[in-house]
C-alpha cells in the first residue's frame, strides 16, 4: 500500500517518461503536480503541551583536536559518555567521501 502523501499516477508518468519524450511528458507533469489531488509533506503541528522539556544542558566548550587527514580533520566535544566527535570536511564530493571513510 502506498502512502498518503504518494500520488500513484505520479509514479506511473515517472515511469512512463523513461519510454517517452521529455517535451511530451513535462506538460503532463506539471499539470498532475498543480492539481489539488497532490499531497505534499509539510509540518502542520507544534509540540504537545504536556510534553517533557529537554532539560539537558547545553555543551559551551570548545572541541579538541583529535587527529587530521588528507582533506579532514576530527575534534571531539563534550566529556565523558555525553561526547560527540564532529568531522570537518572539506574538499569536491570524492574526497570528502574518501577522507570520511
Amino acid at each position: 500500500k502506498l502512502p498518503r502523501t504518494t500520488n500513484p499516477i505520479i509514479i506511473t508518468i515517472i515511469i512512463m517518461s523513461a519510454r517517452a519524450p521529455f517535451a511530451i511528458m513535462l506538460p503532463i507533469l506539471v499539470v498532475l503536480l498543480c492539481s489539488p489531488g497532490v499531497h505534499c509533506a509539510y509540518c502542520n503541528g507544534k509540540p504537545s503541551p504536556d510534553a517533557q522539556p529537554n532539560k539537558n544542558p547545553i555543551q559551551t566548550s570548545q572541541p579538541v583536536f583529535v587527529r587530521k587527514v588528507l582533506n579532514a580533520s576530527l575534534y571531539q566535544a563534550g566529556e565523558g559518555e555525553d561526547s560527540i566527535s564532529v568531522v570537518h570536511l572539506w574538499g569536491n564530493p570524492y574526497q570528502k567521501g574518501f577522507a570520511h571513510g
